[in-house]
């Protein structure tokens, strides 16, 4: 505090303590209030927690992160699991702070190494020194080793914390000589660091009484801090052999502080955590007790489906323990009846959390073979399928094209046409995203012969309605209002409604870009009424899209920032990265609209981050698009040439994007900011005459002006046919 004199005060907080992201920002916003009278008022947490910090000069230390952060058994290594937090943290990054945040974690920080350098500092903690790891051992009971000796074993685990710790509890024990030797030579063997801290406790547990390894084992069931009752409850069953039967907490207690301290973690509130590596050394003795840790750690849900990401977290992590148990009906029962089949992950949104559940259950070829024995061949398609389509939304879209295909190969060998066309669908969409229309549309086209073959009407509808968005990107404006139309007139006599959900939101951008704002303004709201009253949050989220950029194009400043904030906060909190980067390059526009060039870039920034390192060219283009304009407005306001360069720059590089993948939309954006360029350097290039004609051929004239009503006439006409038909029969 010396050298930041500056620094109001310290706020620590231990995740190990309490894990709740929600208790945290709250106790922290109560102790700003308390302590120096701010008062942040902000309609969402991450909002209020990021206020304060952005306006007051604290040092917030946050240790234990790893409780909510992917273990190293997730694709997403160190990736932080609650949305809330993560906003924060990388909010911190992105804004300019008044203080300090300092952060400790076992794990890395996956979400902050981009600012790496720059606004974050990640530092390792580094190995203990031979030096300083032998006198760690002899002041622990290891005395008794000659100092080269304890130095060559400090060594031999590359000094690892966790590793020397567990030494000296063997060590204190002095176990033979021949002991120690057997263990160098398998160190010696190990060729990674983790493979040597494994040894190492193997070491340990073999040296363990029975109740002790016991003891661990139950803590290792675990994936976070536990009371030591729920400890001695899972005990009970049979797994245990009555290794624990006459244990009480005050020995759990007394156990973990003194001998085992160096394999099991005992938090001030009374529970007890394992470190990973430990958990995976001591937990395969009592995996046949993972049905009882189920039924402890769910004990409190309400039953039904998860409403809320905390309770979501604790199902996928008893499903990925079931799974390790090799406990697959009770896994995929789990699934089911929590989730919805995945739904809600959706629902939330929560694609982190879906992608990891559908990961537990394919992620490895070997999970993949077992889903086809331990459940039915229809599942492995399904759960490959999960995967893919959680993966996209997530923004990991490396892994979506990896496992659509494979989905989609899948049901065509079963000869699974329904199925077969929702692969298909699935795997259309991420083309989509990654601006592929060419194979986007192939595939949509293959799903449609699927669901008339099968006569699906509601996969012919979904079908109908990607035919017409990916016309509309290629740009085809006849072939896309012919498409929607199908599709909505399908939805509309099926179920009284005109397209809802991602369909609803699709439809209402392509006639918002064609300039028919109030049937899309009328669809826009009316699907998002029904998507807030189903609880479809993702698709809430779309509709505030849908209606923020309406709001743009009528020049309502304020309406358009209270829409696309909010589905920029769902998109955020619920790990949408692919729908994120689709929003920023908006929601930078209302900042530059605003006046606010600063959170402009801020956001075009943060959506090219995103989106070029995962090919999102449709969301890349129109970021760069985005940068462009800004410059523009940079070069009238400072007269600095160096702006219009770096414009120029900007819309090449949208325009090289959206012509390469004959993206009509996103090349119209590129061409209009090229002529605001030019409207700032006070020439004309041609860019605006560029842009009037390929917008003409966008927008042809003789497109339906309100394609809904043209719906509902064109149904309410089958209908009274269709009763027409009746009469005359009877």
């Amino acid at each position: 505090m010396s050298r930041r004199p500056e620094l109001r005060g310290v706020f620590g907080w231990s995740f190990y303590a309490d894990p709740s992201v929600e208790h945290w920002g709250a106790a922290l916003l109560e102790w700003a209030g308390q302590e120096f009278g701010i008062r942040v008022a902000a309609a969402r947490p991450a909002a209020a927690v990021l206020s304060l910090l952005t306006t007051s000069p604290l040092l917030l230390v946050l240790d234990g992160l790893e409780v909510l952060q992917e273990g190293p058994a997730g694709s997403g290594f160190g990736r932080l699991l609650d949305g809330v937090l993560r906003e924060v943290l990388t909010g911190a990054c992105r804004l300019p702070t008044a203080g300090l945040i300092l952060l400790t974690s076992r794990f890395p920080f996956a979400d902050l190494e981009a600012f790496d350098g720059r606004a974050a500092r990640i530092l390792d903690v580094p190995a203990f020194t031979p030096a300083e790891g032998s006198a760690l051992l002899a002041t622990a009971g290891g005395g008794w080793l000659p100092d080269d000796d304890r130095r060559e074993l400090v060594a031999a685990v590359d000094g690892h914390a966790l590793a020397v710790g567990v030494l000296a509890g063997a060590l204190a024990a002095r176990p033979p000589a021949s002991d120690l030797t057997a263990l160098r030579s398998e160190l010696a063997e190990a060729a990674r660091t983790s493979a040597r801290v494994g040894r190492v406790l193997r070491f340990y547990a073999d040296r363990l009484s029975e109740p002790d390894r016991y003891l661990v084992a139950a803590v290792s069931l675990f994936a976070r801090p536990v009371p030591a009752q729920a400890i001695l409850t899972v005990a009970g069953h049979e797994a245990f052999g009555g290794q624990l039967a006459n244990w009480t907490e005050a020995m759990v207690r007394d156990a973990a502080r003194d001998r085992l301290g160096g394999l099991v973690s005992w938090h001030p509130d009374g529970t007890l955590s394992a470190h990973p590596l430990v958990r995976d050394t001591f937990r395969t003795l009592v995996l046949g007790a993972a049905g009882a840790v189920a039924d402890t750690v769910l004990a409190d849900l309400p039953e039904g489906r998860v409403t809320n990401r905390a309770d979501a977290l604790r199902v996928v992590e008893v499903i990925e323990l079931l799974l390790d148990a090799d406990q697959w009906k009770a896994a995929d029962d789990l699934y089911v009846r929590r989730t919805a089949t995945g739904d809600v992950f959706n629902a939330l949104p929560a694609a982190g959390l879906g992608l990891r559940a559908a990961i537990a259950f394919a992620g490895t070829s070997s999970r993949r073979d077992a889903i086809a024995v331990e459940l039915t061949p229809n599942d492995q398609a399904f759960y490959v399928n999960d995967v893919g389509l959680s993966a996209m939304s997530a923004g990991d879209l490396d892994a979506a094209r990896q496992y659509l295909p494979v989905a989609v190969h899948l049901e065509r060998d079963a000869g699974d046409l329904a199925n077969l066309g929702v692969s298909l669908l699935n795997l259309a969409d991420c083309l989509g995203y990654l601006g592929q229309t060419g194979p986007a549309l192939a595939a949509t086209a293959e799903a449609l012969t699927c669901a008339e073959t099968v006569g699906d009407v509601q996969a012919a509808d979904y079908s109908h309605a990607y035919l017409g968005w990916l016309a509309g990107m290629s740009g085809d404006p006849a072939e896309a209002d012919k498409q929607f139309t199908a599709a909505d007139q399908i939805g509309y006599a099926n179920e009284g409604n005109h397209l809802c959900s991602v369909l609803g939101s699709r439809w209402a951008d392509w006639l918002a870009r064609t300039g028919r704002t109030r049937p899309a303004e009328t669809l826009s709201r009316r699907n998002r009424e029904i998507c807030e009253r189903n609880s479809w949050n993702d698709d809430v989220a779309l509709s505030d899209r849908a209606l923020g950029r309406l709001a743009l194009v009528r020049g309502d400043v304020q309406a358009a920032g209270e829409h696309l904030t909010a589905a920029t906060d769902c998109f955020r909190d619920g790990d949408y990265l692919t729908e994120l980067a689709a929003t920023l390059p908006d929601l930078a526009e209302h900042s530059r609209m605003a006046g606010d060039l600063d959170a402009a870039d801020r956001h075009t920034a943060e959506a090219i981050s995103i989106a070029a390192p995962r090919g999102l060219v449709p969301a890349h283009s129109s970021a760069l698009a985005a940068r462009a304009r800004i410059c523009a407005d940079r070069a009238v306001a400072t007269a600095d040439p160096d702006y219009l360069a770096r414009g120029r720059d900007a819309a090449d590089a949208a325009l090289r994007l959206a012509t390469r993948h004959h993206l009509a939309w996103c090349e119209l954006d590129a061409l209009r900011a090229h002529a605001m360029l030019d409207q700032a350097e006070g020439t004309d290039h041609q860019w605006a005459a560029r842009a009037d004609a390929l917008h003409a051929r966008l927008v042809p004239p003789g497109l339906d002006p309100d394609p809904l009503a043209t719906v509902e006439r064109l149904v309410a006409a089958e209908k009274a046919a269709a009763q027409g038909q009746d009469r005359e029969q009877e």
